[in-house]
């Protein structure tokens, strides 16, 4: 079975950033927490990315490049670590908040 997941993201406009907020299952375990997003948006949430998450105590697990692409009706994301495509996903936009939905390449 595929990882497969949803993120929420949402901009932090003190601290210039996005913050996310996620839930994952993987071989029937699932796990949330949030995440940190670190780059200027280009045009609505378009651009590249450092992101880094983490589970419900704080705990770090996890970093990637992150690329959103904006398309006519919806936004593609990628996540890249090492050079490859780790996770694609498909997002809508509503209420100035990124909705995604994802899973495992």
């Amino acid at each position: 079975m595929n990882d497969i997941g949803v993120v929420e993201y949402s901009r932090d406009t003190v601290n210039k950033r996005i913050i996310a907020d996620w839930y994952y299952m993987k071989e029937g375990e699932k796990i949330s927490g949030t995440g940190i997003v670190k780059g200027v948006p280009t045009d609505g949430y378009t651009g590249d990315y450092i992101v880094t998450y983490y589970d419900r105590n704080g705990k770090e697990l996890s970093g990637f490049n992150l690329k959103i692409t904006k398309t006519e009706t919806c936004y593609e994301l990628t996540w890249i670590s090492g050079g490859k495509i780790i996770y694609y996903g498909l997002s809508m936009e509503k209420n100035g908040r990124l909705y995604a939905g994802w899973r495992s390449r």
